[in-house]
């Protein structure tokens, strides 16, 4: 436009004083200062719509640096995991009225606080359990009788009310046992099982916008709950490669380092969440090695790690659950030996949040369990019990009393008879898939756990059976429903739990398998790519 001399004078006519041509043009002085100034303009666009792009991703980057914390100490790596908290968790506060619980613990205080109701209207007078080792436990002392029949009003000094004092001091020991935590300052506090542990963590760890790292294959009730995460709140999900130690550290260490070009705006990961024993859905679990190697790459990058570990206790006690189920192989009960490391036992900076249930191996019914993290954070938690107020009361002193009666060597005992229970019903699971599935899926044996891990042979989609094993009258889990991706990819895989049917159902819920496969593979349906994780 401004090359073509439109504007100019008209042919054969001399411009006057004031149609100056500008210098080795024929436009216009006015239409080249708007040229100047539609470029001017452009440019200013351009750069303010570049940094209105550039600026706020800066920003990430930087408040991840800050986050970090990383101020080295003797050549040590400092970390609070206090830096990492959510907004949310910041912002809580105590609950005035339980600031006052600890006043009704002097001597002579005149109780006229609270709105607990009198002891002299609970309905039970005492209780009493028949266990199945043939011992009874039988609660009718007066002051522990109302006691489970009351808010569980018990306050650890310095955190608050997160659980039954006696509980909690059981569980302290458990931990200290079991994973013995190389850091001072960690605490526990009691939850209604591991979902609501690790629920809780979300909200104290993650704000909107944060980046997680999980599993590409997870425990379905967690991808179902963050996927209202992801939609409500904005939470990112990055999800990780599964090999049969669980995380792939050699790619998690890849994708950390090389984070700032490779997800350029995206704010780094805040947390890991992964289940390290026996894993759901794959039956992964992870050697010490490969959890130092990932718990190295996360404080590289001052990720916080949150372990959901509900299946450890129920290791079958060798490589091959079948080998070991002919030969009446020891099992391991509460020996940490022979259970499954954990990511609290390497953690030597506090940046691990543990997540411990009952429901596996004491029963799920109970709703119980217990996070270890460090005390900040356990604060944290604690404060947002909210109404609830945590863990039924006579569950908790139903356990407690359980827990007294067998004693270290009757706990024991008692997790043997469930891990006898659970690597007998994996032998009869893998005896039926090499008689029913031979040729038509692969497997490998756990080593622990409720499940097998199938991948079906010639199948694209094992979600497009689903109504062929409903006719069949057969229901096992195709692998996309643990999918964390937003859009599941195709799978082949399937997960067989061996934990609820009884032996010669479950027998015949392999032949049926079979003959859903057979059956598609006599109508021709052409084997596909496959994908998936072993």
């Amino acid at each position: 436009f401004l090359q073509t001399g439109i504007g100019a004078p008209p042919p054969g006519t001399t411009p006057g004083p004031a149609w100056p041509r500008f210098p080795g043009s024929s436009v216009l002085p006015l239409a080249a200062d708007l040229s100047q100034m539609l470029r001017t303009f452009c440019a200013g666009v351009v750069a303010g719509v570049s940094l209105s792009w550039l600026y706020p991703r800066l920003l990430r980057q930087l408040s991840f640096v800050t986050r970090l914390v990383r101020v080295r100490v003797n050549g040590s790596s400092f970390f609070s995991i206090e830096q990492c908290l959510s907004r949310v968790a910041r912002a809580k506060r105590p609950a005035l009225l339980r600031e006052l619980l600890p006043l009704l613990k002097l001597d002579g205080m005149v109780p006229m606080a609270g709105g607990t109701p009198h002891p002299s209207t609970f309905p039970v007078r005492a209780y009493q359990l028949e266990l199945a080792d043939g011992g009874v436990v039988r609660i009718d002392e007066p002051q522990l009788v109302a006691k489970a029949q009351q808010y569980m009003h018990d306050v650890t000094p310095g955190v608050g009310t997160v659980g039954y004092l006696p509980l909690l001091e059981w569980v302290r020991g458990h931990i200290a046992e079991q994973h013995a935590p190389p850091y001072q300052g960690w605490e526990c506090c009691v939850c209604t099982g591991n979902a609501d542990g690790f629920q809780r963590a979300w909200e104290a760890l993650l704000d909107p916008g944060d980046t997680l790292l999980v599993c590409e294959l997870d425990f379905s009730f967690s991808t179902s709950q963050l996927a209202a995460w992801v939609g409500g709140r904005s939470l990112r999900l990055e999800p990780l490669p599964v090999g049969p130690e669980g995380v792939d550290a050699a790619a998690l260490r890849a994708l950390l380092d090389g984070w700032a070009w490779r997800r350029l705006g995206v704010r780094p990961p805040k947390a890991l969440f992964t289940i390290p024993s026996f894993h759901n859905p794959t039956t992964a679990s992870a050697s010490l090695a490969a959890l130092r190697a990932v718990y190295a790459a996360c404080a590289a990058h001052g990720v916080v790690i949150i372990e959901d570990d509900p299946y450890r206790m129920l290791a079958f006690g060798g490589e091959d659950p079948l080998a070991a189920e002919d030969a009446g192989a020891a099992l391991p009960g509460t020996e940490r030996a022979g259970l499954p490391p954990s990511f609290l036992s390497v953690d030597t900076d506090g940046r691990v949040v543990r997540c411990d249930t009952f429901s596996k191996w004491v029963s799920p019914g109970l709703r119980c369990g217990f996070v270890t993290a460090p005390r900040p954070l356990i604060v944290k938690l604690a404060q947002g019990a909210g109404p609830s107020l945590g863990v039924s009361s006579p569950v908790q002193v139903f356990l407690v009393e359980m827990l007294r009666r067998w004693g270290p060597a009757g706990l024991h005992r008692h997790v043997q008879r469930v891990q006898a229970a659970y690597r007998r019903r994996c032998a009869v699971a893998l005896t039926a898939a090499a008689e029913h599935l031979s040729g038509l899926a692969r497997w490998e044996a756990p080593r622990g756990g409720m499940f097998l891990w199938l991948e079906l042979l010639g199948v694209r989609s094992s979600a497009d059976l689903l109504d062929e094993m409903t006719r069949e009258r057969v229901c096992v889990v195709p692998g996309a429903f643990f999918s964390a991706h937003e859009t599941p990819p195709d799978t082949p895989f399937v997960r067989v739990s061996f934990a609820a049917a009884e032996e010669e159902a479950m027998v015949e819920g392999f032949r049926r398998l079979g003959n859903v496969l057979r059956r598609r593979r006599e109508a021709g349906a052409a084997p596909a790519p496959r994908s998936g994780t072993m």
